[in-house]
């Protein structure tokens, strides 16, 4: 009933009022008129695409497809793994020394700050970013939370 939109017929009406008969006499006749509907719509696309394909039978299908280039996936930039020097472990505590009095990883712009006095002194810590320095001062004080 609801396929075919004429629920609203029977609104109101008991299950026992209901002539089910009809319904499916409806069912029939509109599957019957569909049918002769594609059949019809079908030999209309197939005369069309024939004349088409003859006007256009010298061309060279596979030809006329340009072929669309896969893009390549941009691969991360992880260089080799850089192991931390005993100046660079010095340097972070004593640049993030109230960090680690604190017990504290510092944020963005704590390291920033740490690495600029790097900078200015001549350091290492400069050359890492300030991500490495926030994990390796989260590790350090893990590390001494364990002893």
């Amino acid at each position: 009933m609801q396929d075919l939109n004429i629920q609203t017929r029977f609104v109101g009406k008991k299950l026992t009022d209901v002539d089910f008969s009809d319904i499916l006499s409806e069912i029939e006749k509109g599957s019957e008129d569909k049918q002769a509907e594609k059949v019809q719509q079908t030999n209309h696309d197939d005369t069309e695409n024939g004349d088409l394909l003859d006007q256009h039978a010298d061309l060279d299908i596979e030809s006329d497809v340009a072929e669309v280039p896969k893009k390549k996936r941009k691969m991360s930039k992880t260089g080799a793994r850089k192991q931390w020097s005993r100046n660079e472990e010095q340097e972070v505590r004593r640049y993030l020394q109230d960090n680690f009095k604190s017990s504290t990883t510092p944020g963005k712009a704590e390291c920033e700050k740490a690495m600029k006095l790097s900078l200015e002194n001549n350091g290492e810590l400069h050359k890492r970013t300030w991500g490495l320095i926030v994990k390796k001062v989260s590790n350090m004080l893990a590390k001494e939370r364990k002893k």
